[in-house]
């Protein structure tokens, strides 16, 4: 879906009160909604922002983000080797997110969404072999 760039933009103005959602969940809601009114017709951004469900769908997602770089940041304050090596600037719609957590194996799509995020992040941006010390590798 191609305005999940323009949610993402504004995911940082967003509260982030996490629900707890299985990822399988969050995938289906999402396609559900980003499908729009009528499926002959495209949801402009504008419209997207306004969907409460959209809201709840992109506050998870903050959430599961925010957690993620949380988890890094953390590693990295106590010295320790951080779960993955991702760029300093990530592009990631929310459609990328769920392709890489489909590509898990099944199990993770019953795991909380932030689980499942967090996983996908790890085998999207591992580190190389003896670099996990949180730099970014790119």
């Amino acid at each position: 879906m191609r305005f999940s760039i323009y949610l993402l933009l504004a995911i940082a103005g967003l509260p982030t009160a996490a629900t707890a959602m299985p990822a399988s969940q969050f995938i289906e809601e999402w396609r559900a909604v980003s499908k729009g009114p009528a499926a002959n017709r495209p949801r402009s951004a504008e419209m997207a922002a306004a969907d409460p469900q959209i809201q709840v769908l992109t506050a998870e997602f903050a959430a599961a983000l925010q957690a993620y770089r949380g988890q890094l940041l953390e590693a990295r304050a106590s010295g320790k080797p951080t779960r993955s090596c991702p760029p300093k600037e990530v592009k990631l719609t929310v459609d990328d997110m769920i392709a890489d957590i489909e590509r898990l194996p099944v199990y993770w799509q019953s795991r909380e969404f932030s689980d499942a995020f967090g996983k996908a992040m790890d085998v999207r941006y591992p580190c190389a072999l003896g670099a996990r010390t949180g730099e970014p590798t790119g």
